[in-house]
């Protein structure tokens, strides 16, 4: 499963005279830097170019993530856009593209005729982000070929799981090292780090948040 950096739905044609209306629907609050980046690329490519109105969403799903959250949140997007009619929307990371395919029926006043699947080969652009696992694993092996175990990081949030996935499709058949996912648990993942065996390298994949709910920062977690 390939992990969706960025999304750009692309809704009316740019042929009016008045300011441009842009969505931006981002899977994490703005504090995180990897978020931060992003929209520092999408309205510097706009600045001085169209005259824009940009509208911004922030789900905040490092922090959280229930159901209960989300239906509230949806109430607040369909008032808020249901008078607005917007010529692009993107998204920012995967939950923020899931967000938007499964509620798009909140956005009332998108133009006529587009389909409510907005087809990729039709209305939308997407920019993939891929972890290379082979030229990560290779890249250690090169670095110092003694290493025989590979150590791994990473949570159970929404964006880890696909992720974790296309490792262990490589890993699960893989002979050249021992392959050891740490604890979840951040207290415990402390633990465990303390008693590495010798030979090994640890592979920091995704940590937003523990099985507990414990959020960490990315510095944090390095």
């Amino acid at each position: 499963m390939k992990k969706i950096l960025l999304l750009i739905v692309l809704i009316n044609i740019f042929t009016y005279a008045n300011s441009k209306k842009i969505l931006i629907i981002n899977s994490y609050s703005r504090d995180f830097e990897w978020t931060e980046n992003q929209l520092r690329g999408i309205e510097n490519y706009f600045y001085g170019k169209e005259n824009i109105d940009f509208f911004y969403e922030y789900l905040d799903n490092k922090n959280i993530d229930s159901e209960e959250y989300l239906e509230q949140y949806k109430k607040i997007f369909r008032e808020k856009y249901k008078n607005q009619t917007l010529d692009l929307i993107v998204t920012t990371d995967d939950f923020a593209l899931s967000f938007i395919r499964d509620n798009y029926s909140l956005l009332k006043k998108v133009p006529s005729g587009i389909n409510h699947e907005f087809p990729i080969e039709e209305n939308v652009t997407i920019l993939y982000e891929k972890f290379d696992i082979e030229k990560n694993l290779n890249l250690i092996k090169k670095q110092n070929s003694k290493i025989n175990t590979i150590y791994f990081v990473a949570d159970s949030s929404y964006s880890s799981k696909g992720l974790i996935e296309d490792v262990k499709k490589i890993t699960d058949n893989d002979k050249r090292y021992e392959y050891i996912w740490l604890d979840e648990d951040f207290f415990k993942l402390k633990k465990e780090l303390t008693k590495l065996k010798e030979n090994s390298a640890i592979i920091h994949l995704i940590y937003f948040k523990d099985d507990h709910g414990v959020t960490s920062q990315y510095e944090r977690t390095l």
